[in-house]
Order: structure tokens, then sequence, then C-alpha cells
């Protein structure tokens, strides 16, 4: 049924009929119809019969002081946000009883929709990982003040009783709702009724887990703290408004390093064009199953780092999967790499990689790529550079001079840092020497 637009469909059999009451002597009462003794009214429609003391049409501010015929839960008012219930209530609707202080008005249900919806509900249980640290988690409380007068659904500026709260979160970490932030404008106030909670702000507790609660509080805090001295409200919808919020502790991505190989610094490829180590599981080093100088060995595949061909700089190419149930993106710029026992026997500090590039399919043609971006499930082939000098760098990042031969396994780890959270995508052992073979 559409909603009832025009005031001349205000009548009793088309109240009747739009709220499908059975055509029957009571369908043919005013007082049967917006009493709601048949409980057949939309509590959330905008045009349904309020409690008011007037015989004549309600103007917008009329229900709005009535607040749309809906009654906030008795203790809901006057909340705090480290007791929890008053938040399991919610409110009612309270139909005219009659009389000159509550008289029914047929003209009341000019704009009932029988399909209205509630002015606000939970975005659900949400999922953070530290890959979104530098996102926000965005709470609506749908738009403050109808911009179309007479639209269907109501919103929260539509309740004079809600008109100076602010939409705010209050978090619970098992203890008590300990945390709360708020949007910056009133319900009262034209334009969006938000509040971003920042993941930064979720991170550094040690809960996997936060219970989240969505209601109205009478002070601004645009900062996640603790709850100010304040009123705090239940908001007028179908089912207490909390949630959880959960804090993943899975992989962020699978990373398999396929081998290293040459890289290039500047124009100059490195090593000369040598063959360098192999990513092996075993731990030993790879032989190549051609032969060495003079043919009288194999040659095996070093990576030369100073001697003969001075600093280094390599490649590694990787499968990348993202094994989460929602896109993820690793800007190339917060991608760190760090090394550990290399050839100082030292664990270089984490610095950004020189480069990374993405696999046109299985083949070896390479683009550019400006971040890891894949798709839920999606697996893809990327390179990645280390920086410049990491094998012959202290803990202090001093370069440390290099002996004659050296041989050594050593660990690379690939690192994102979203500047307050450091997580390891994935790490791999190597075969290093600056032996020149």
């Amino acid at each position: 049924m559409a909603q009832m637009t025009d005031k001349e469909y205000v009548s009793v059999a088309g109240v009747a009929s739009a709220l499908g009451v059975a055509a029957d002597t009571r369908a043919r009462q005013v007082g049967y119809l917006c009493g709601n003794a048949h409980g057949l009214i939309n509590m959330w429609a905008r045009g349904k019969p309020d409690r008011y003391p007037s015989t004549m049409p309600l103007s917008d501010g009329q229900r709005s002081k009535a607040n749309q015929g809906l009654v906030p839960p008795d203790g809901g008012q006057a909340g705090t946000p480290v007791s929890g219930e008053w938040m399991e209530k919610v409110w009612r609707y309270a139909p005219p009883r009659g009389g000159a202080d509550e008289p029914y008005r047929l003209s009341d249900f000019l704009h009932y929709d029988p399909d209205a919806r509630p002015p606000v509900s939970t975005p659900g249980t949400q999922y953070i990982s530290p890959l979104d640290s530098g996102s926000a988690l965005r709470f609506s409380f749908g738009a403050s003040l109808s911009s179309i007068a007479g639209t269907g659904d109501l919103t929260l500026g539509d309740f004079d009783y809600l008109k100076n709260y602010y939409p705010c979160v209050a978090l619970n970490f098992g203890d008590g709702f300990v945390r709360c932030i708020t949007g910056t404008r009133r319900f009262g106030e034209a334009g969006p009724s938000l509040v971003n909670l920042p993941v930064s702000a979720l991170l550094g507790f040690a809960a996997g887990e936060f219970e989240y609660f969505m209601c109205g509080c009478s002070v601004q805090q645009t900062a996640l703290g603790v709850p100010p001295s304040a009123a705090y409200v239940v908001l007028p919808s179908e089912r207490p408004l909390r949630d959880r919020i959960v804090v993943s502790s899975g992989r962020v991505l699978d990373v398999y390093f396929e081998r290293v190989t040459p890289g290039i610094l500047g124009s100059a490829l490195m090593f000369r064009g040598e063959p360098v180590s192999d990513y092996n599981p075993a731990g030993g080093i790879v032989p190549d199953p051609g032969t060495g100088p003079g043919g009288s060995m194999p040659a095996y595949r070093y990576l030369n780092v100073g001697g003969t061909y001075g600093r280094s700089t390599a490649s590694f190419s990787m499968r990348v999967t993202n094994p989460n149930m929602k896109a993820v993106s690793i800007p190339a710029s917060a991608l760190k790499a760090s090394v550990s026992g290399n050839l100082a026997g030292k664990t270089t500090i984490p610095a950004p990689i020189p480069a990374l590039k993405r696999f046109k399919g299985e083949g070896s043609v390479m683009e550019s790529a400006g971040s890891i971006s894949l798709g839920p499930g999606e697996s893809a082939r990327y390179a990645v550079s280390w920086p410049e000098n990491c094998c012959i760098m202290d803990e202090r990042n001093h370069t440390v001079q290099l002996g004659d031969t050296r041989r050594f396994n050593a660990g690379f780890s690939l690192l994102y840092n979203s500047g307050s959270t450091t997580v390891r995508l994935g790490s791999v052992g190597i075969n290093i020497s600056n032996y020149d073979v």
C-alpha cells in the first residue's frame, strides 16, 4: 500500500483499507481506527494518530512535540553508560484514547506509510584489523531534520524530545561501558547525524571484542574517552541498539615468497646479472644446475653483498592472497622491510621498500603498483625490493665494513606500518654471500 499523501484519500474507508482492517462495523468507526485497538498501525510511520489536545490537523511542529506518538521507556531518559539495564528498553507507540486531551483525528493518517522503517538501526557487527588503523567506523543515525516535509520515514530530528542530544556510541570493554564518543551535530540540527570512531583508538586495547551501544548524549565529546557527566537516552528503534566490534587476530594477508632475483639500482644491473639466492624452506643453499668457474663445481646461487659488487638491493617475487571476507589495500608507502641476522649480525631498523610491482598474470611482465590491493579471496603475484644496504647495516643503520668471503643465512621480513601499528605480513629465510661466483 502506498503512502496516503492526499487529503481526499484520508477517509474512513481509505484508512481502513490502508491498515488492512477487516470490513465490519468497527472499520467505519474513527475511534477504532485511530485508537489502534486492531494493532495494525505501523508505529514508525510519520502519519499516524498522535496524542495531542487539538481537533485540528496537526502541524509538523505539533507532531514533533508529541514525539510522533511514541513514548520513551521509563528510565531510558536518564541512563548512564556504565549501567546496561536501560539499554535493553525500547520505545512504544501510544495512540490517542479520545476525549478533549487526546481526540481522534482521521487527518493524522495523512502521509501514513505502512512500510515505514525505524529512524535508526545499528550497522551490525563490525570487524576491524590492524590494516584498518587509518580508517574509522562510521555509525549513521540517519539525517536530522527531514529536508522534505511529509516523507514517510521518521528521522531522529523529528522528535522534540531528542533535539538537544548528540548521537553517541558507548563502548563496553568487558567491565562496563567505560568509553564513549559523540558526533558534532545535535539531532535537532540539520545535516548528517554521524559518529566516526577511529579504529586506531580501539587497537590499543587488549580486548579482542567490544560491545557498542548507540544512544543520545547531552554533552558533546568528539574523541573516544571516559563518558562525560551527562544524560544518556535510548533512541527510538525496533530493538536495542547494541552489537559488537570484533578485532580480527587472524591473518592480514597470506604471503608466499617464491624466489630472489637480481635487483636494479638506477640503470645498472646489480651483481653483473649473476644468479642470486633462491628461497629454500630447508635452509640450505640451492645449487644451480649449471657449473661454477672452470666447470669444476655447481654454480651456487648467492646474493652478493659487498665485495666486488658493492652495495646490494634485491627483489622478491611473492604470491599474495587475501584470506579475508573484505577487500584489502595496503599502499606501497606503508610497506617496510627488515633483515635479521645480517652480515653485521644485527636486525636492521625497518626501512621503506624501494619498489613494488605487480605481475601481469603468471608471466614475467610486471607493472608498477601503488599498493597491494586484493578483493576477498583474491590472489596475485607481486615483486618487492628490499632497502639498499640492508644486509650491511647495524641496528643503528650504520654501514658495516665487510671482510672478504661471507656466507650466512638471514631472515627477510615484509612489514606493514600504519603509523601507530606495525604488522608482519610475511618472512622468508635466504642464503646470502659476498662470495664472487
